[in-house]
């Protein structure tokens, strides 16, 4: 995941930052945000360690990727998910929820005709 939040003062950084989080199933997320509506069109991850908390996207960073490095070249990185509002900025026990690109991508594939990369 990258962003410009500056977290030090919650604003808007020039240094585009970068975490290494894990995804959690949508049942585990709903378990830490103590709700059932993680749809299947969301993704959920956090720190390796949700309950420490600390990193994740915030307040500047809603609309920033959520990237994986592909298995057949580690210096190529797939889109798979684009940061909410809904998240906890870094907070224990609380997982961000992104946007899944997997499900939208019928209608991506549609409105980007014939492009390779975006």
């Amino acid at each position: 995941m990258c962003g410009h939040t500056n977290s030090q003062t919650d604003s808007v950084g020039i240094v585009l930052n970068t975490v290494n989080l894990r995804t959690i199933s949508n049942s585990e997320c709903g378990d830490y945000l103590g709700e059932d509506t993680i749809e299947k069109s969301m993704i959920c991850a956090g720190a390796k360690n949700i309950g420490a908390g600390g990193m994740g996207p915030c307040t500047f960073d809603f609309g920033g990727p959520l990237m994986i490095r592909t298995w057949y070249d580690r210096d190529r990185y797939t889109l798979v998910g684009v940061a909410t509002n809904r998240t906890g900025c870094g907070q224990p026990n609380q997982p961000a929820v992104f946007t899944r690109v997997y499900s939208f991508l019928d209608w991506l594939l549609d409105n980007t005709e014939d492009a390779v990369y975006c």
